[in-house]
């Protein structure tokens, strides 16, 4: 089977090994680790990969990895299982692509936490169909774009005069992103962009 976990942390890796069993899982730490373990696989005629992520704290980063898992999950037809805390700010994309499979809380039980993967683990590996996501605050593929966007220009004036959009699309863009992210308002927003606040 081709199970890989994405996390930054080495303890977190640990853990879910410990949980689910060494043999069943692969872990990486970053996306050049992920993109050489599925290299070395794609040589070899294995069934599409199964990810298990948690998007790290880092904004920016976590762009870069939504934008990576989109693409994986669109050429390889990846199975993909969001496994975070359901109270942090939830990223799923769905226009541009990420949309988890399946949500996973790691604050559950560890034997709910179990269950949960190896039911997982048991639909992917006999080619079944996974229940509906839990997550709805989907960005759409111009919300995401807006959002890179504003990373680099760092205001609205400066992706407006990039694009040539109008400003006040932009802010709508900008009002259902804060919404979606469940943030208070702009200010927190920039804050993300800035301070990984």
């Amino acid at each position: 089977m081709d199970a890989i976990y994405l996390d930054q942390s080495y303890f977190h890796q640990q853990g879910l090994t410990a949980l689910i069993g060494e043999s069943l899982l692969c872990c990486c730490s970053d996306i050049r680790e992920i993109k050489n373990r599925l290299n070395d696989r794609k040589s070899q005629s294995m069934s599409s990969p199964l990810i298990i992520f948690d998007l790290p704290a880092n904004f920016r980063t976590t762009l870069t990895y939504i934008d990576y898992l989109t693409r994986i999950k669109i050429n390889r037809n990846a199975t993909l299982i969001f496994f975070s805390d359901f109270e942090r700010n939830i990223f799923n994309y769905s226009e541009y692509g990420i949309k988890a499979d399946f949500f996973i809380d790691k604050k559950s039980s560890t034997d709910m936490i179990i269950s949960k993967l190896a039911e997982m683990l048991l639909l992917h590996k006999n080619g079944l169909s996974f229940p509906s996501s839990v997550m709805s605050n989907d960005l759409t593929k111009r919300e995401f774009s807006f959002l890179c966007s504003l990373f680099t220009q760092g205001s609205i004036d400066g992706v407006a005069k990039i694009t040539g959009k109008n400003k006040k699309t932009l802010y709508s863009y900008q009002a259902n992103v804060v919404k979606k992210l469940n943030l208070k308002n702009s200010l927190h927003l920039y804050k993300r962009l800035i301070h990984n606040y």
